[in-house]
């Protein structure tokens, strides 16, 4: 075929695959429409309907997307033109690696790129404290002086801690430090079948509780997610029993009552649906990670599933270099009890909220809680909706300050300063009109906030005591338990 007739036929090709593309674009469109409308307009029982009702129909809509298609996906089809055919064998080879790798997902994330202690979780500290739960944590000052009160960082246990101290610059954990703050973390260990009759309550009495002794000082209590919740029922159990340990108290994206929107997840529970999950862990000890992320994967659908294929199988691209990623994708098992009895007592019963949680014969009470709250929240967290968040946050009897952050779940946690980063801000106690009242603040993070408000209930500055013993560097060896 001649250079001229070569060029006519690309040029008729092409304009028939743009047809069809506009075709498959005009279908889809109309199909999104009509998914939207009749989601939007139908009628629901309840809140958890009608979050299910969304997720079914995103889920849809993410299927059906044309580009999912080679032939319907322009840069698809531009890229394997390009490359003469190369992005095309290497989005197979992507595909069979992830096949044969990755259980048919797309994989995330490189990776070879990283490492717990190597690029992830480096600040510098040693283990001074384990038992058969966790291992405590403390980092080494970077100023001659520290503040009197120590701060004690309580990860929950379904991903590992690192997430607040991320990488440098990316680190909470780095932060606080940085301001002059004693910081210990909690790191849980990654149970096995061993542990599997461990309780819920367990997390409380032998771990923030037994952390609290190791550092024998009232400390400031920071919780994060289920950690947050967590922390509030040590908070409380330190009211209930007048130990008065509990300095403060720093909750990121945490519930503490579950009776509102509790996100998808508590949308998909009820009673029977957690007594078939652990009908399923207590034969084995535990929930895995891969159990866990089926769920998420199909919750953010497009975006943990979806997209990540269309750049792996359909363009020939390699996994991205992304920290959140990796440690999104590094997960720990649940000890079947725990997890069985954290679903019940919180999702189901709501037992801390209602009064009616006993830990070692003391009932909690979340309004007993008389000191000071930092509370901070996701705009766009759909795990931990923040007006339920602040809600439930509110039902203690102390000061308050809210932060709300616009970014989901995790972005609210790894948010350092940049020109970027905004916040809005209130010591107000919530409610509906919360957002109208509450100041809002550019080109900084809440953490600066944070850092300022924790500053003042921290005390003197002094020199360091020892505390505990030194087991090891940082990160320790629980992390990096698979």
């Amino acid at each position: 075929m001649s250079p001229q007739g070569a060029s006519l036929l690309e040029t008729v090709v092409q304009a028939e695959l743009a047809a069809a593309d506009a075709i498959a674009k005009f279908w889809y469109t109309l199909f999104v429409a009509g998914v939207n409308t009749s989601t939007d307009q139908a009628v629901y029982k309840d809140g958890d309907e009608q979050q299910i009702a969304r997720l079914k129909a995103d889920i849809a809509i993410a299927m059906v997307n044309p580009t999912n298609n080679f032939w319907f996906n322009p840069e698809a089809r531009a890229k394997a033109w390009k490359t003469n055919g190369q992005s095309v064998l290497d989005g197979m080879h992507n595909f069979y690696q992830d096949l044969n790798t990755n259980e048919g997902n797309p994989a995330l994330v490189d990776r070879s790129k990283f490492g717990v202690g190597v690029n992830l979780g480096t600040t510098r500290g040693k283990v001074v404290f384990r038992n058969k739960l966790f291992e405590l944590i403390r980092y080494a000052a970077v100023t001659k002086l520290v503040h009197q009160v120590p701060l004690l960082f309580v990860p929950p246990q379904i991903n590992k801690y690192y997430i607040m101290d991320l990488a440098p610059g990316r680190s909470l954990i780095e932060h606080a430090v940085n301001k002059g703050q004693d910081v210990f973390v909690i790191s849980w260990v990654n149970p096995g079948k061993e542990l599997a009759e461990t309780k819920f309550y367990d997390y409380v009495t032998d771990g923030i509780n037994v952390a609290m002794d190791v550092i024998g000082e009232k400390v400031n209590l920071l919780g994060l997610c289920l950690g947050g919740t967590l922390a509030t029922m040590a908070t409380a159990y330190d009211a209930a029993t007048k130990a008065n340990r509990v300095n403060s108290l720093t909750l990121i994206v945490s519930l503490t009552d579950f009776s509102g929107n509790t996100g998808v997840m508590g949308a998909m529970l009820d009673r029977k649906a957690v007594e078939d999950v652990y009908k399923m862990t207590s034969k084995v000890g535990y929930l895995t990670p891969e159990q866990m992320g089926a769920g998420w994967v199909w919750i953010s659908s497009e975006g943990l599933r979806f997209a990540p294929a269309r750049k792996r199988w359909l363009l020939g691209e390699e996994a991205p270099e992304m920290d959140l990623l990796y440690w999104n994708g590094d997960g720990t098992r649940l000890a079947a009890r725990m997890h069985h009895e954290y679903l019940l007592a919180c999702y189901i019963d709501n037992l801390l909220a209602n009064g009616e949680m006993v830990i070692n014969g003391h009932r909690l009470n979340i309004g007993d809680i008389l000191v000071p709250v930092y509370a901070v929240g996701g705009k766009k967290d759909h795990i931990v909706p923040w007006r339920s968040s602040f809600a439930g946050i509110s039902k203690t009897s102390g000061t308050h300050r809210f932060a709300l952050v616009p970014n989901g779940h995790i972005g609210t946690i790894v948010a350092p300063a940049s020109p970027r980063a905004s916040y809005q801000v209130s010591e107000s106690t919530y409610s509906e009109s919360w957002e109208d009242s509450a100041t809002t603040v550019t080109g900084d993070s809440w953490w600066t906030d944070w850092s300022g408000w924790l500053e003042e209930l921290s005390g003197d500055l002094i020199q360091r005591s020892a505390i505990g013993k030194n087991l090891g560097a940082a990160p320790g060896t629980y992390v990096l338990t698979a």
